[in-house]
């Protein structure tokens, strides 16, 4: 009975033994298993993922492509903000006739591209001049890159092209999507990357990049597929060592717009393209103060607005944005001005100024601070003076660039003119063409 007792006790302890054998071999299965999966699986399993979504991000960028590729007749409009520098951009189709029209800070301009010539109107300062300019050999390169704005199966093309090469030589490569909203629409936010470095010079010259074009460019497309609409487009690099940004965002879109495109303007000479360069000269000089970045732009936008008695571009200048308006409302001694102020005291001072200079007690009614409804008040009765709100006035001296009187064209070199028009080029296409992979990104 003894002997039969300890072979089963030898039995359980082997079963034991075998039982615990297995757990052991288990838990080492287990872990190398979770090991693999870690290791090789998990980066495989998220490797396919990712390139799905950079897939996804390709297929959907390259939809966005043929926005407008068939349409005939449509209005479409959108506003950039080209780091700082703000342009609004109208273009209107209907058939064989086109549209352009483009606001900046300082000027407006419209060209009309009809059947059997073309048309450009400028207004700048007190003036708006309308010229034929279809034989303005000066001109030419500017008009064709205005039209190349509107939709056409050439421009889906050429665009398709592009892009087809920066994915080919490597850079340009998409990082994946996410779902966001614009205004309450929801779409599909695409990020790439553009590297421009990785191109040879050769193919580098194919698509225009040249040594002052920015290396590398993070874009990113908010695209609906189900409206087939972009509703906004950033770009961040880096151009002459300085970051730099354009924001486009759609103003709106009407496909089916088919109003008839007439022009019924009255027009001299080469006037308007007298005036066109004339606000090519003081734009320069507008972007050139915004170029310098923090309180250097800020200082130079203020005394740009006020020595070319701009008003108009007060709101650029910063820190200084109110009393560069400050200085405006005084000079004119236009109260509704005031209103334009920031600063809540300011904003009173402003009115409390204009009050005393002309006498008129129902201005003190309009301050917010209704404390100071009886400083006003002094004021005006000559009991107390006026602080002065600036240490810096509009000089009414300043020369504006005008139009010859016998409104000719403008005596210039070759050299001068084509400079000029550079200038221009450049002014508009910021942020476009290098940084946003070429004509898609304008329009």
């Amino acid at each position: 009975m003894v002997h039969n007792l300890s072979y089963k006790n030898d039995a359980v302890v082997f079963m034991e033994s075998k039982n615990t054998l297995w757990l052991v071999l288990g838990l080492v299965i287990l872990v190398v298993g979770a090991y693999v999966v870690w290791q090789y699986v998990l980066p495989a399993l998220a490797a396919g993922q990712l390139d799905a979504k950079k897939n996804e991000a390709k297929e959907l960028y390259f939809k966005s492509l043929a926005i407008g590729k068939d349409a005939d007749s449509y209005l479409y409009s959108y506003e950039e903000d080209m780091s700082g520098y703000i342009v609004k951009t109208i273009l209107l189709k209907n058939g064989a006739r086109y549209e352009a029209i483009i606001e900046s800070p300082l000027t407006k301009r419209e060209i009309f591209y009809m059947e059997n010539d073309t048309f450009i109107c400028v207004a700048f300062n007190k003036y708006e001049e309308c010229s034929p300019v279809g034989n303005n050999t000066e001109l030419r390169s500017y008009l064709k890159g205005i039209k190349s704005y509107f939709f056409s199966n050439a421009r889906f093309n050429e665009d398709n092209d592009t892009i087809s090469f920066l994915i080919e030589k490597g850079a340009l490569s998409f990082q994946g999507t996410e779902k966001s909203k614009v205004d309450g629409k929801e779409c599909d936010n695409i990020k790439y990357i553009v590297n421009y470095s990785v191109l040879s010079l050769t193919d580098a010259a194919k698509i225009g990049i040249t040594s002052s074009s920015p290396t590398e460019v993070y874009g990113e497309v908010c695209y609906d597929s189900k409206s087939n609409e972009v509703y906004t487009k950033t770009f961040t690099y880096k151009r002459l060592g300085k970051q730099q940004f354009t924001k486009w965002k759609l103003l709106s879109s009407d496909w089916k717009y088919s109003v008839p495109i007439e022009f019924q303007r009255n027009f001299t000479n080469n006037s308007a393209v007298s005036l066109l360069y004339a606000a090519v000269e003081v734009q320069n000089e507008f972007i050139v103060c915004l170029d310098k970045g923090g309180v250097q732009a800020d200082a130079c936008v203020f005394s740009f607005a006020i020595d070319y008695k701009f008003p108009q571009v007060c709101k650029y200048a910063g820190t200084k944005a109110d009393f560069c308006t400050l200085n405006f409302a005084l000079f004119d001694r236009n109260v509704t001005m005031c209103k334009e102020i920031s600063d809540a005291k300011i904003k009173d001072d402003c009115r409390i100024e204009i009050a005393g200079k002309l006498k008129n007690e129902t201005l003190c009614d309009l301050l917010d601070d209704k404390t100071r409804t009886q400083y006003c008040l002094d004021i005006i009765a000559g009991k107390i003076s006026a602080l002065t709100m600036s240490n810096e006035s509009i000089n009414e001296t300043t020369e504006i660039p005008e139009l010859p009187e016998d409104n000719s064209e403008v005596n210039r070199t070759e050299e001068e003119t084509n400079a000029l028009i550079q200038i221009f080029e450049q002014m508009e296409y910021e942020g476009k063409g290098n940084a946003s992979i070429n004509s898609n990104v304008s329009g």
